[in-house]
């Protein structure tokens, strides 16, 4: 009974410790060390499921990827600050990192990764309330009240090629 009750100590001690550990990429990181990891983890010729293993691998969350059907091809990978991507109080800003996938364009076969690159974001929430959301023209989807994270851009913000 005592081994029992010990093994489900340890085990529940070792999950915690697994969601504390350190996310390698995150929105709190200088440029020159974000860029550093994608560097290291990202090349170019890397196929899509290649790019998001190595996503995976750096714990960006499947939820906040989208494939954008441009020509070419666009990954979005939303990175947040630790902690994730929700809002955790009604008067709080939110940051995170956009980061760009390009597939293809001209340079190898349509799936394969080409280039990267990121952009930097920011909404504020003051009282629950979104202030100065970017139009809903320019996101998927509407800016909504504390609790939800921002909606991704409507389209890549670097033109096609």
């Amino acid at each position: 009974m005592l081994t029992n009750t010990l093994a489900l100590i340890a085990g529940a001690m070792s999950i915690a410790l697994a969601a504390c550990a350190p996310y390698p990429l995150h929105a709190n990181m200088l440029d020159a060390e974000f860029h550093a990891v994608l560097s290291r983890h990202f090349r170019p010729g890397m196929s899509q499921a290649e790019v998001h293993a190595a996503l995976d691998d750096l714990r960006v969350s499947r939820r906040d990827r989208l494939l954008y059907d441009t020509n070419p091809p666009q990954l979005l990978a939303r990175v947040y600050q630790p902690g994730g991507r929700f809002i955790h109080q009604d008067d709080q800003t939110i940051e995170w990192v956009d980061t760009w996938f390009v597939f293809g364009g001209g340079r190898g076969e349509l799936n394969s990764l080409s280039r990267w690159y990121t952009r930097r974001g920011s909404q504020r929430y003051f009282h629950g309330e979104p202030v100065y959301a970017p139009p809903l023209s320019e996101t998927a989807g509407p800016t909504r009240r504390y609790p939800f994270s921002p909606p991704p851009p409507a389209q890549p913000p670097e033109p096609n090629e």
